[in-house]
């Protein structure tokens, strides 16, 4: 599945390898002084799984939060990145989601 990431500063990569996927979620934990605390990974089919340092995943549809996961480390995001593009969507629904109302 084709997607793109962008990192704290805004900046886009396409079909980023895994190690760079790594770096750009744990940089949420290192770089605190960041203006925009999240990073996002988007499909082509506009898909986008965004990750905050407060430890917040979370799912946007047309620009708006429709779920969150609180409380996720990087890895367990890592995870939920790497189903979205292996097109694991039955495991991905099966993280800990809460709705936005």
């Amino acid at each position: 599945m084709e997607f793109f990431t962008t990192d704290l500063h805004g900046v886009t990569l396409i079909d980023p390898p895994v190690g760079e996927r790594r770096r750009i979620l744990r940089s949420t934990q290192e770089e605190t002084d960041s203006e925009y605390p999240e990073v996002f990974l988007t499909t082509g089919d506009g898909t986008v799984l965004g990750y905050g340092s407060s430890g917040m995943l979370f799912q946007e549809e047309a620009g708006e939060i429709i779920r969150v996961a609180p409380g996720v480390d990087p890895e367990l995001a890592e995870q939920a990145w790497n189903f979205l593009i292996e097109g694991d969507l039955a495991s991905l629904e099966a993280l800990p989601w809460q709705l936005v109302d």
